[in-house]
């Protein structure tokens, strides 16, 4: 479906189709028909609630307390009305990009730095939930292919259906070339893009890490999706393969306490120390 057909602009209903898939995997035990639209409202359809006022309330209730604050909810209805049009749920690749739910803006900041090649960097991007326009704005105007380029990137991480803007800041400050990791917080998990951390380690070892960020861009929606596991030999090291009962510790994130509990526990133990 194209922008043109959702009644909300598409970062309104990226969220709202979240919501109610959310919304739907809790209420699983009833019949479920799809998220529709009228051209201007939105509507969930379930064939159950039809001549029962009960159960819609109970639902609308339910619906209501968990969908996101300012994100519109979608009208419960028994039936799939004349003009009603089905809007398709989030693929596999969203729903793998965003770990199923919106991300963070931090998120969205470090999922384009780590797929924007390091040759268009700094860059700052901008789109807002009343307006479909995405603007990416560079430190040097592009040509028209490399516009192209950046927009096809943006595109297959997701972000369909927009109208994409290109500015030039000749004043745009480079990145800081830091990041501060603190242990317990958001985001602690999400591989952070090397373009934000040039200045922060040694050559080498950014090199050694670009290597596994390579790999991770390239391969996150297989490892996460599975499609492709009969192929986890170009994923995982010999050692990885064997049937084994594993552990991952993060050390650079969690306190290394307690490795002799895991070892009793597991048979094999991955500790990533920290950098």
């Amino acid at each position: 479906m194209s922008a043109k057909a959702f009644p909300f602009s598409i970062p309104l209903m990226d969220a709202i189709r979240h919501d109610y898939e959310r919304f739907r995997f809790d209420t699983h035990q009833y019949s479920h028909q799809g998220l529709f639209t009228d051209g201007e409202k939105l509507y969930a359809v379930i064939l159950d609630v039809e001549n029962n006022d009960a159960l819609l309330d109970e639902l609308r209730e339910h619906y209501d307390k968990y969908h996101t604050i300012g994100i519109p909810p979608a009208k419960i209805v028994g039936e799939i009305a004349q003009g009603f049009r089905l809007i398709e749920s989030r693929s596999k690749l969203e729903k793998t990009l965003t770990h199923a739910q919106p991300m963070t803006i931090d998120e969205t900041i470090n999922l384009f730095v780590l797929h924007i090649p390091k040759k268009y960097h700094p860059f700052h991007v901008d789109f807002l939930f009343n307006t479909n326009e995405f603007n990416l704005t560079f430190k040097s105007e592009l040509t028209r292919s490399e516009q192209e380029e950046v927009q096809l990137i943006c595109e297959a991480l997701g972000y369909q259906g927009y109208d994409f803007v290109f500015n030039v800041d000749l004043t745009m400050p480079d990145f800081p070339g830091k990041v501060e990791h603190e242990p317990n917080t958001r985001n602690n998990l999400v591989l952070t893009a090397s373009g934000l951390m040039q200045k922060q380690f040694s050559k080498p070892l950014l090199t050694r890490y670009e290597e596994d960020e390579d790999f991770w861009a390239q391969n996150r929606q297989s490892v996460f999706s599975g499609d492709e596991v009969d192929q986890k030999s170009q994923y995982l090291l010999p050692k990885f393969e064997e049937p084994k009962s594993r552990c991952f510790v993060d050390a650079s994130v969690f306190p290394r306490q307690n490795l002799r509990v895991y070892l009793t526990l597991y048979e094999q133990v991955i500790i990533a120390l920290p950098l």
